[in-house]
């Protein structure tokens, strides 16, 4: 009996039923007249599952079958809102959330990801391989851009590009398809709504996280945990996410959560603290140091400089990936270039162009 899946059924994940697609966008965009949004798809949270291979093996009905059903996956979440009368712009973002940089910060840092990245020769060869003609075809597909950030935090490239969109200013939503936790940053930032597909045996179980149940969806989706009975402003996410761990980067907790919540709540009490503001982690060791609480500063702003998505994007990204300095969004209009694109790799694994 053949047990393995198909590249396609893995990747099927990722595509959130219309039926809770529907409930989901209505429950946090209630009343919201927006005609246009960005919608951001983490190819990495999408394709991490493939270096998996210890637990199961894949198959491909074709060779290009990634790049098929992520322009298929594209095509699903635009028809979706086309029918909403909603206009998207889709960036498909694919890094390997490791530069080299946070390794200095953080010894180790998502050193699991890199060993099977290495290891898994096939796997990545198969996936380069399928990126370059993502690269390709995106260039003639209206309003969808392909970008490869190399070794960089994908969420830092979701931050770059709605600042350097001006898209808050433009009124457009901003919404990622993503299942990594760092892209939570992004919510009390950007009013980000962070969709997480999620399938289970009970069937798709997918949800979104926003503003109004950040903190909630954090601890007990992402953590497992109990809500804190502590209360604290969203601005503090990135602190928390700093003092509590990643374990999703192979980065170990300093603080429990119910620690880390009652730290800030007492350093905003005291008035050392501002909830409507967002803080550097040297603010938040300056607090730490005033209720005389035992830690190592300079590793707690390390730990804050490799997981934090505005520091990644302003420092990290432009250096990794200068050519992004000046943004370029290519949509060319070569229906000719287009049909040979197609004839040449999706015979096998068609894709659905009406949608896109």
């Amino acid at each position: 009996m053949d047990d393995r899946f198909f590249v396609e059924q893995l990747i099927a994940g990722s595509f959130v039923k219309y039926t809770v697609l529907g409930d989901l966008i209505s429950q946090s965009y209630a009343g919201s007249t927006c005609t246009n949004i960005n919608l951001f798809i983490d190819l990495n949270s999408v394709l991490k599952p493939m270096y998996s291979v210890s637990k199961w093996t894949y198959k491909s009905s074709s060779r290009y079958e990634i790049a098929a059903t992520v322009l298929n996956m594209c095509g699903h979440y635009r028809e979706f809102f086309r029918y909403l009368g909603v206009a998207t712009n889709i960036y498909i973002i694919y890094g390997l959330n490791c530069p080299s940089v946070n390794n200095t910060y953080v010894a180790g840092y998502n050193n699991k990801f890199t060993t099977a990245y290495m290891m898994k020769q096939e796997v990545t060869e198969l996936i380069e391989e399928n990126l370059k003609v993502l690269n390709l075809i995106c260039q003639y597909l209206p309003h969808i851009y392909f970008f490869d950030i190399g070794d960089c935090e994908v969420s830092s490239m979701i931050d770059y590009l709605i600042k350097t969109t001006k898209a808050r200013e433009m009124g457009l939503e901003n919404i990622v398809i993503t299942r990594d936790v760092l892209a939570l940053q992004l919510v009390p930032e950007h009013d980000v709504r962070i969709i997480r597909p999620t399938k289970t045996k009970d069937g798709d179980e997918s949800y979104i996280v926003w503003n109004y149940n950040l903190w909630d969806s954090f601890v007990t989706k992402y953590r497992k945990g109990k809500t804190p009975v502590v209360q604290i402003s969203n601005s503090f996410f990135q602190n928390v996410l700093a003092m509590t761990g990643v374990i999703e980067r192979n980065m170990y907790s300093i603080f429990s959560i119910p620690k880390a919540f009652q730290i800030i709540d007492v350093g905003v009490r005291n008035g050392l603290l501002d909830p409507t503001k967002f803080y550097s982690q040297s603010s938040i060791n300056t607090v730490l140091a005033a209720l005389d609480i035992p830690c190592n500063p300079t590793e707690l702003e390390m730990r804050f400089r490799a997981i934090n998505t505005h520091y990644q994007s302003t420092y990290i990204l432009p250096m990794e990936k200068p050519e992004f300095k000046r943004l370029r969004l290519i949509d060319l209009e070569d229906v000719q270039s287009l049909k040979e694109i197609i004839s040449k790799y999706f015979i096998a694994t068609p894709i659905d162009l009406d949608k896109l």
